[in-house]
């Protein structure tokens, strides 16, 4: 199961797995894209072309560039989770009375948590914000771009040669 705080930096990781979300996106200058919703699921349990149901963050999008910061802790793991980044007119991205959703990036994460240990991943300064119209497919993040279990300078690789990750 995947919980989700808003505010990030929450999460304990003792004896769960929690991934701090972070990144900075830029208000949209069209009207359909007020807000940003975060959607974060268990990957084999939610493909991305479904709608997914549920209770997610929003953000309303200030003037200038706005920080989101989310903490997802699970107590048990997935191989792979999906992360929706909706991009609307209203604060709960529903389409009624006319909203559309102004643009959608989804991204594919490879086990990107690990119990008892804290990573760290946000899209990386190519992401275009606010993305026009749906994707047709994801991005992928391989998991040895996912940040954690390592002290010092940051490398370029969270993986060891023989390609295990740092939190293995």
């Amino acid at each position: 199961m995947l919980w989700m705080v808003a505010g990030g930096m929450q999460g304990c990781a003792e004896d769960n797995a929690v991934l701090e979300i972070d990144f900075e996106v830029p208000r949209a200058t069209s009207s359909e894209a007020q807000f940003l919703q975060v959607q974060v699921r268990r990957g084999e349990e939610f493909p991305f072309p479904n709608v997914w149901v549920g209770s997610d963050p929003s953000f309303e999008l200030a003037e200038g560039t706005n920080q989101i910061q989310l903490s997802v802790v699970a107590s048990a793991l997935s191989e792979l989770v999906h992360i929706k980044l909706r991009f609307c007119a209203n604060e709960s991205c529903s389409v009624t009375g006319g909203a559309e959703i102004a643009g959608e990036l989804w991204f594919a994460l490879e086990r990107p948590m690990y119990l008892g240990e804290r990573t760290f991943w946000g899209p990386d300064s190519s992401t275009e914000f606010p993305p026009r119209g749906l994707p047709t497919e994801a991005i992928q993040v391989d998991r040895c771009s996912i940040e954690g279990c390592l002290t010092g300078d940051a490398p370029t690789s969270y993986c060891r040669l023989d390609g295990r990750h740092f939190c293995e």
